[in-house]
């Protein structure tokens, strides 16, 4: 009975901790960036002495490695660049650039969800990097894997890859419904489901994110498009156009999120943590990001954080359910929970 209800409340671990400020406040001034313009041109440039064998390959050197151990890559990197996972788009490579030049998000499919948006956000407000590129590629795997889905071909696939292909779906819907019964090859329904993904994943970011919304709007940064070939390694920059439609379109959607900061600059307490009391068995919980599963003696418990509501309180986070309000305290470093009566949690 102990255990469960530790269990029931310890479950709302879940939901979040306060982190540490990322900058202190005695450090000095952040370095100027390119402004957004700058650093597009930067970009093509590097683009440019690649798809022609002309590059420079900047920012390897053995100073630049010590730059990037001593110095904070907010004071660098000039473009954010979402893109696929493919082997066969070597980000830094195709742009020539080097160390602490693109803080790079990579998802297979180029998708938009919310692990993505966040480093996006990281990006935009952290790494203060004034361009965010989304970029798709010709001959998408996962572009394709749609396409042959919608037209009839259902593939096997792993567990979790429908989730993350449920993101482009939108995108190829619409090239088929524009294409109606016109015959029309794979090749030429996934070369314009990749263009249409890269506006999906723009629409996707600016309906989750108000910061992305806000950069763009204010002129602070640019959300753009582009395409990577992966056979003649020139991106195709896409019209600015796509960025203005995907932001109107997510502006005036009524699901929109207008909430720009998360409650107290939250972080999710999620992993495995050890118990550290002498008087209780041996237990180990993992925190996801919807249950607690508690490894002990007895069988396997999960239990589900539904009903279960967290605040944070000064340095402590008091938690109400079932078994009503109690208290854990968390170490600065967030890697210790103190239950009352000295019970210790210890993250592996």
């Amino acid at each position: 009975m102990r255990i469960l209800a530790l269990a029931l409340v310890l479950a709302g671990c879940t939901v979040f901790f306060a982190a540490a400020s990322l900058r202190a406040g005695d450090e000095q001034e952040p370095k100027p960036k390119p402004s957004p313009e700058e650093a597009l041109a930067l970009l093509k440039a590097g683009n440019l002495r690649f798809a022609e064998g002309q590059e420079i390959h900047p920012h390897v050197t053995a100073q630049r490695l010590q730059q990037a151990a001593s110095e904070e890559q907010g004071d660098h990197a000039y473009a954010t660049v979402l893109t696929c996972s493919d082997s066969r788009v070597p980000v830094e490579l195709i742009f020539d650039t080097g160390i602490m030049d693109l803080f790079v998000v990579r998802v297979a499919g180029n998708v938009c969800g919310t692990d993505e948006i966040g480093s996006v956000e990281y990006g935009l407000v952290h790494v203060r990097t004034p361009v965010v590129v989304i970029l798709g590629h010709t001959q998408c795997g996962a572009v394709t894997a749609m396409v042959r889905s919608h037209r009839g071909d259902h593939q096997e696939l792993e567990a979790n890859i429908p989730a993350l292909l449920n993101g482009i779906a939108p995108a190829v819907a619409r090239v088929l419904h524009a294409a109606g019964d016109e015959a029309l090859s794979e090749e030429h329904l996934v070369d314009a489901s990749v263009r249409e993904n890269v506006g999906q994943a723009m629409y996707d970011l600016f309906l989750v994110s108000p910061t992305a919304r806000e950069a763009v709007k204010s002129g602070k940064a640019k959300v753009v498009g582009a395409v990577y070939d992966i056979g003649t390694g020139r991106v195709e920059w896409m019209s600015r156009a796509v960025t203005k439609e995907a932001l109107a379109r997510a502006a005036a959607d009524p699901d929109r999120v207008t909430e720009r900061m998360a409650e107290r600059h939250a972080l999710a307490l999620t992993g495995l943590w050890e118990i550290q009391d002498s008087d209780l068995p041996d237990v180990k919980i993992r925190v996801a990001k919807k249950a607690v599963l508690f490894d002990c003696d007895e069988p396997m418990l999960r239990v589900l954080w539904r009903g279960v509501i967290a605040r944070l309180a000064g340095d402590r986070l008091e938690l109400m359910n079932l078994a009503g309000r109690n208290a854990v305290e968390i170490s600065e470093d967030g890697r210790t929970l103190t239950w009352p009566g000295g019970v210790v949690w210890k993250k592996q």
